[in-house]
């Protein structure tokens, strides 16, 4: 996240971000691989509205920009997706709720002639998250795990992800 713009107003803040995901993970084009070797460029807004008694509803907007991956000369269409969390705050430290998402690609791959292009997809998913902020040398570390089940998957089989991430300011 090279650049970040954030603004901020009473109980509601917006964040705009571009994100830069590399092509990270094992990947022979010869093989199953767990990277998709592309470089994607992500456009995001987010906006985070503090609800009472000690509520939260966030949303992020995203449109993915994926390139061209050079190995197989295939080109991976871009993507939408659409990001939720409803949770409460038990304290300034815990929350817990429910986050989600929808995802849909918008343009059609690109394949060099002799490679099977696939069809645009499409998935929803549903699951639990818990932030955890706690303080460390004077600093908050905020952690978040959520759990996401996809559902009405188009064009490409239904997954389960865990996801963990952790956020501090330096």
């Amino acid at each position: 996240m090279p650049l970040a713009i954030n603004w901020q107003w009473d109980r509601f803040s917006a964040l705009y971000y571009e994100g830069i995901i590399a092509p990270t993970g094992y990947y022979d084009k010869n093989a199953l691989s767990t990277g998709r070797n592309i470089w994607t460029f992500d456009h995001i807004l987010s906006l985070t509205w503090q609800l009472p008694a000690d509520n939260e509803l966030s949303t992020t907007l995203g449109y993915m920009n994926n390139l061209k991956n050079h190995a197989t000369g295939y080109s991976s269409g871009d993507e939408v997706h659409f990001d939720y969390m409803l949770g409460h705050y038990f304290n300034p430290a815990l929350a817990m709720g429910v986050a989600g998402s929808h995802y849909h690609q918008v343009t059609a791959d690109h394949a060099p002639s002799g490679i099977l292009a696939t069809t645009p997809s499409e998935a929803s998913s549903i699951g639990p998250v818990l932030l955890f902020t706690p303080r460390f040398i004077e600093r908050d570390i905020t952690v978040s795990v959520k759990w996401l089940h996809e559902y009405q998957a188009q064009g490409r089989i239904a997954q389960d992800y865990l996801v963990c991430r952790v956020f501090f300011a330096f």
